[in-house]
């Protein structure tokens, strides 16, 4: 019991089971918050795609196009369904963030879109400075290492913490019983 107590109180959020990494990556404060579209999307249930005709494994909706910004400038609107964006095939909006994010300054992107049930290409130029430090691949290797270092690291100090945990649970122990002969002795 009091070795619960003394872990849930020393480490709170302890969980030892090792995240998504691409999930860790899209939930850290650093994420860029202004995209470089001008879109929102969401993802798409099966019923949204039977709706839109498209495929059961791909899309993006767009909910959302802000004024002035590429994607408005570009001619897409809320209710096309994002299924390509350059080779990669769209299926949640992490994939279309990722795409973005390797488009280079200046450069062009080609989204295949859904529209009335067709599909149709439509070209869109990215504002801003490419984000490839976004992409989980970008950090694959540095995230599986720290995973392992700061697991073994981790590891140690949870032993650790159970010696000292041991050892002052047997002093406790020791001290109850002598408190307990000296009430006998009484």
């Amino acid at each position: 019991m009091l070795r619960a107590l003394a872990l849930i109180f020393l480490f709170p959020s302890l969980s030892l089971a090792q995240p998504d990494p691409e999930e860790w990556l899209f939930s850290q404060p650093f994420m860029p918050h202004q995209g470089r579209l001008g879109l929102h999307v969401q993802p798409m249930t099966p019923e949204l795609r039977e709706y839109f005709a498209v495929a059961p494994d791909r899309g993006v909706l767009i909910t959302r196009v802000e004024p002035g910004k590429p994607a408005q400038r570009a001619g897409l609107r809320a209710g096309d369904v994002i299924v390509q964006a350059g080779e990669r095939s769209i299926r949640r909006p992490a994939d279309l963030v990722l795409e973005v994010a390797r488009v280079p300054a200046g450069a062009d992107l080609s989204l295949r879109v859904v529209r009335n049930k067709k599909e149709e290409t439509i070209v869109v130029q990215p504002e801003g400075e490419a984000s490839p430090w976004i992409d989980p691949e970008y950090w694959r290797d540095w995230l599986d290492k720290g995973m392992r270092e700061g697991s073994r690291e981790l590891r140690q100090k949870l032993e650790d913490l159970q010696r000292r945990l041991d050892e002052l649970e047997r002093r406790f122990d020791e001290e109850r019983r002598e408190r307990e002969r000296d009430m006998h002795r009484t």
